[in-house]
């Protein structure tokens, strides 16, 4: 394993890399969005009146469970869509 992983030293660190680069622009992402949409729920009551419960009972859900129940939903995107989509929750 060892003798692999030298080997293929350089692959590793090109998918490091890359998996870095897609947490961190989701992360970004993720964090415009969710700002954005705080802000409209807040000066906007009838969307606080509505997305409040929802997101109460999503909050009670664990996130490995919640990661679960959405993975017919974000199965089939981008590895970046998926990774908006199950941080923004």
């Amino acid at each position: 394993m060892v003798k692999e992983f030298h080997d293929r030293f350089i692959y590793f660190i090109d998918l490091i890399a890359q998996h870095f680069i897609i947490v961190a622009l989701s992360s970004l992402l993720v964090l415009v969005f969710g700002v954005l949409i705080g802000v409209f729920v807040f000066y906007n009551s009838k969307a606080r009146a509505f997305l409040l419960p929802v997101v109460n009972f999503l909050y009670t859900i664990p996130s490995l469970a919640l990661f679960a129940l959405f993975i017919p939903v974000i199965g089939c995107m981008k590895a970046i869509t998926s990774h908006i989509f199950s941080n923004i929750l």
